[in-house]
């Protein structure tokens, strides 16, 4: 053990390390969140969506209603797209009924099909049809009619901006914003193309705005755009447009503007705030079917005129076959032009979501003295009490956000600071950690290489059990010898056979540790190891039988290395049995072994004798043939070993489940046992006509175990055995 003064001295750099590792974390965990990366922006919309779901804004009324082109309007007046009369009637009546400005989140870039000009062409070459078609050409184009409906009364039309696409626009219609010194085009989202309306759409209307929705990475809208960039010019949005002709302004949306980005936008009497990209957040309500009016009551008459009277009609398409569907933090799946309507609302309300510019340093401030708090106190106070002093920081920042949001609508992040708090004090508790365990890892470093790393957590864990004596278990016990290691030791050198062991014991002793078994001892070029202790193991029976298999396809491989290197190969005998056995420390008080002991370990060993005379490399006893018995099995005697009464029935095992289920292994097993069953009976003819059969097996056969049975019944042909006999064998050979 090292003086107490230089245990002192390794101490000062450990405590050292675990204030300085916490910090530079905690650092660094500021640097994250001042970052922001995606996961966590992810992280913090999710908590913002949540925030909404639990407690969405309530829908107080505004002279704003939705006219949908819904399933219902499709039904009652045919497939989209309608024909421009349709359009023109359904503006015409929304102006009869009062309506004070109607909108179309619509874009119309496509002249009428059905325009009659347009039919009078293609029936102009049918025979007699010329006349026909002159009268026909003369009707009114459909566009026409559309057109002057938009130019009788305040109409806004949308655009849409796209990545491609033409970059027509209409000259002097889409209005530069105005703004001051610094360029929002730096902070605005910008596309280079756009999809417009027909020129003499956009020539009739009184405002056009961009219906563009900006959704997340995610693919949820939660922002929307006031302003966007066309190439290299501002456009207002869908939104901005309708408000500044709702007001009949004929000035420009006006940008507040700072160094870090958009802070407001002007538009007519109403100062919104935005956030630094031109964005408001959307503030949504649930579904509200008082806002919504279907086409189809407007266009057949039904509808109430007090829901159309002096209110913004929003026109657009809600049914799910128009594909104009977009995710909100309230709604998977929801009309487009509900969330235009719903920025609407909010904006006549004066009702926003808002995350100030100073949101995320205050959040840099609470995470950092509560880092510091915990990096501080965690030393002295231990890992429960800061665990709690943590958790309680956490649940602060989660309550300040919530009720900041409930009571303020103000968005400030938890996640941030909750989850930089986490990894300071997971990082200094376990640098604690590792400083109790660097005193155990020696220990646990030198027990390791001689006994189960199972039994050195165990020990380390309750070091009371370092003392002699065991315990009473049912054991599964293997021994596993290597077969003319006597012949190897005269033909190697003992460098050369060192080598050879160590090759040999390496990847058997992984099976077997990786089978959940324990490496007792070795002996020689014996292994000796056991399952069911010193943790308890209900299938150790199965497990030693597959670990046992697991070392036979070992040995394949190890022997084509051996080959390959022109060293001699290698053959084994694996026994296996299990029964009652002492397991424990074993030894002297100066030395012990975690082994085990009694007369099941002992039955192991002589039924891996057995594997010689059988010329089987796997035997297992009737004992462990019953706790594992889906393992492909053949009983090949009733032996009474040297030195027991008892006689014991021995299996080999050939197998797994898989060999065990096939066709081929259970006509054998059907021979074998009727080989097995005349030869207990004493039925000697038919003894040896199911022998034939059985070698006749391709699947497993078993020469040796067969040969000795021929030589049996040949000899108790002559000499019949002395009654009474239950077909056992005493064995002459351990």
């Amino acid at each position: 053990m090292a003086p107490l003064s230089s245990q002192a001295h390794n101490r000062r750099p450990m405590a050292r390390r675990t204030l300085l590792i916490p910090a530079l974390l905690l650092f660094a965990a500021l640097a994250l969140v001042f970052a922001d990366p995606p996961p966590l922006e992810g992280l913090r919309l999710n908590v913002f969506d949540t925030y909404q779901r639990l407690s969405p804004r309530p829908y107080q009324p505004t002279p704003l209603r939705i006219v949908a082109i819904d399933d219902a309007s499709l039904r009652e007046i045919g497939q989209w797209p309608w024909p421009r009369t349709v359009m023109a009637d359904l503006l015409n009546r929304l102006r009869a009924l009062g309506a004070s400005l109607v909108a179309f989140d619509i874009v119309f870039s496509d002249e009428d099909r059905s325009s009659p000009a347009r039919i009078a062409a293609d029936l102009a070459a049918i025979p007699g049809l010329a006349d026909f078609a002159d009268e026909l050409a003369r009707l009114p184009d459909n566009d026409a009619l559309f057109a002057q409906a938009i130019a009788n009364m305040p109409v806004v039309l949308g655009f849409a901006l796209a990545q491609t696409g033409t970059t027509y626009s209409p000259p002097g219609l889409i209005s530069p914003l105005s703004v001051g010194n610094d360029s929002p085009q730096n902070f605005v989202a910008s596309l280079p193309a756009i999809l417009a309306n027909l020129p003499r759409f956009d020539a009739a209307a009184a405002g056009l705005g961009s219906i563009n929705a900006v959704p997340d990475r995610d693919g949820i809208i939660r922002r929307i755009p006031l302003v966007l960039s066309f190439g290299d010019r501002l456009v207002p949005s869908f939104t901005t447009e309708i408000l500044r002709v709702h007001q009949g302004s004929g000035d420009s949306p006006t940008l507040r503007m700072t160094p870090r980005g958009v802070t407001a936008i002007k538009i007519g009497d109403l100062e919104i705030p935005t956030d630094r990209s031109g964005n408001i957040w959307g503030y949504f309500t649930q579904p509200q079917p008082q806002r919504t009016v279907s086409a189809a009551a407007v266009l057949s008459g039904r509808v109430d005129p007090t829901l159309i009277r002096d209110n913004i009609i929003l026109v657009g398409p809600s049914a799910t076959a128009l594909a104009d569907q977009r995710a909100t933090p309230l709604s998977k799946n929801g009309p487009g032009v509900d969330i235009h309507a719903q920025a609407i609302e909010q904006i006549l309300l004066g009702t926003f979501l808002s995350r100030p510019n100073w949101a995320p340093m205050l959040e840099l401030g609470y995470t950092l003295i509560l880092g510091l708090l915990l990096i501080l106190l965690l030393p002295r106070l231990g890992p429960l009490p800061c665990a709690v002093l943590g958790g309680l920081g956490a649940f602060a920042a989660v309550a300040i956000s919530w009720l900041s949001f409930r009571q303020g609508q103000l968005l400030l992040d938890p996640v941030g600071p909750s989850l930089a708090v986490l990894l300071v004090y997971l990082a200094s508790t376990l640098l604690g950690h590792m400083r109790a365990e660097a005193e155990r890892r020696a220990v646990r470093g030198a027990f390791s290489r001689y006994v189960s790393p199972e039994l050195v957590e165990r020990l380390a864990a309750d070091r009371s059990q370092l003392h002699l004596g065991g315990e009473q278990r049912i054991l599964s016990l293997m021994f596993c010898d290597i077969r003319g290691f006597t012949a190897l030791s005269e033909r190697l050198s003992p460098q050369a056979l060192t080598s050879l062991l160590n090759r040999f014991f390496t990847p058997m002793t992984e099976i077997v540790l990786n089978h959940r078994g324990t490496i007792d001892k070795y002996i020689g070029d014996c292994i000796m190891a056991f399952w069911n202790a010193p943790v308890a193991d209900p299938e150790h029976a199965a497990n030693a039988c597959q670990a046992a298999l697991g070392m036979r396809a070992a040995l394949v491989d190890l022997n084509a290395r051996l080959s390959g290197e022109g060293a001699p190969n290698l053959a084994f005998g694996i026994g296996i049995n299990t029964g009652d056995a002492m397991v424990g420390n074993m030894g002297s008080e100066q030395r012990f072994d975690y082994s085990a002991l009694g007369d099941a370990v002992n039955l192991a060993s002589r039924i891996e004798g057995q594997s010689k005379t059988y010329g089987v490399d796997i035997i297992i006893s009737e004992h462990t043939r019953a706790l594992a018995p889906h393992f492909a099995t053949l009983e090949i005697d009733l032996i009474r070993l040297l030195g027991r009464a008892q006689p014991i029935g021995i299996h080999a095992l050939l197998g797994d489940a898989r060999l065990a289920a096939s066709p081929d292994f259970r006509a054998l097993a059907q021979a074998h046992g009727a080989m097995l069953a005349a030869y207990r009976a004493q039925r000697w003819p038919a003894a040896l006509e199911h022998l034939g059969s059985c070698r006749g097996h391709a699947t497993a056969p078993l020469p040796t175990v067969y040969d000795l049975f021929e030589k049996r019944i040949q000899a108790y042909v002559e000499t019949p055995p002395p009654a009474p006999w239950d077909g056992t064998f005493a064995a002459t050979k351990k």
